[in-house]
């Protein structure tokens, strides 16, 4: 057995989540067994070899020895950068001698913590968590919501097994807990997914209930293609109306079963004033074959 070795038990990850302000102060923990054959003295320590050291110590010695066999959990205190953006840093522990060693079952691989850096802001209008209040159509007619029940977890396919093919040929929505992307990973944010109807110029949109909105004000959300529609290819538009008024479009984006998703954000300043419609729309680009997309935490915010 090798003297330095070590494996990782526990990724403990942040608390609450990694959504962080600039620099906002965190701690990061992991617990590791020493799996082998030398004791971790206290001159062993956990060392910063790369990516953003977070506002974290070059290296922490362990606080007590650790025999073979023996489990340890360390903390250290970080800080978030002052930019915005998604921020990895990685760690391995370090004996007297400075000879680095990662997870022995990765491979050596370092112990990372990853984090996004977001700017400040209070939540104006939840659109998922109040999609029943916003008007469904698609070039079919009005749907009701919820067209189907919801689905807790994983992707939708485009043939008929979840969703009755009678039902997403006039144009479909679910809402689903725990989402499976084109990326190929199952998220924890909820998502609603979207299929506009079979018509050539088929759509499907659902319309928000009036807002007023300030400077600063911004609609956010992830947009992207469920996992094994290979064939989805749609277009997203955020519209908006006052009242009587025409349709306009705020913004528009295609989503193509690429293997990437979009953050996307945009700056509602500018309908600040007077009462606002909104509309989010997904356009089949002339045919619906295996166009299941989705718009992820849709939501108003305000940043200050």
């Amino acid at each position: 057995v090798p003297c330095n070795q070590a494996v990782l038990v526990k990724d403990i990850p942040i608390q609450p989540d990694t959504e962080l302000l600039p620099g906002e102060s965190f701690t990061k923990s992991w617990r590791f067994r020493n799996a082998g054959s030398c004791t971790w003295t206290t001159e062993y320590s956990l060392a910063f070899v790369s990516g953003n050291q977070m506002a974290g110590p070059d290296r922490q010695f362990l606080p007590a020895d650790v025999l073979p066999g023996q489990e340890i959990e360390l903390a250290i205190q970080l800080a978030a950068p002052q930019s915005l953006g998604n921020f990895t840093g990685a760690w391995k522990l370090s004996d007297p001698f400075g000879n680095l060693f990662g997870d022995s079952l990765q491979k050596g691989q370092p112990f990372k913590v990853n984090i996004q850096v977001v700017r400040d802001t209070s939540l104006v209008y939840d659109i998922l968590e109040n999609y029943c209040a916003a008007t469904w159509k698609s070039s079919q007619g009005d749907l009701t919501c919820p067209l189907v029940p919801e689905i807790p977890r994983g992707s939708i396919t485009d043939d008929g097994k979840r969703i009755p093919k009678r039902i997403y040929q006039k144009g479909a929505f679910v809402l689903i807990q725990q989402p499976k992307t084109e990326t190929g990973e199952q998220n924890d944010t909820p998502a609603l997914a979207v299929r506009p109807d079979q018509a050539r110029e088929g759509f499907i949109l659902a319309e928000i209930p009036a807002l007023n909105f300030q400077a600063n004000d911004h609609f956010l959300a992830t947009t992207g293609c469920m996992h094994g529609n290979n064939r989805c290819n749609t277009t997203f538009q955020l519209q908006y109306t006052v009242q009587d008024g025409e349709w306009q479009i705020l913004s528009s984006w295609k989503e193509t079963y690429d293997g990437v998703v979009h953050p996307i954000d945009i700056d509602l300043s500018a309908l600040s004033g007077q009462p606002i419609w909104l509309r989010l729309v997904v356009l089949n680009n002339g045919n619906s074959s295996s166009d299941w997309a989705f718009w992820m935490a849709p939501k108003i915010v305000h940043y200050k």
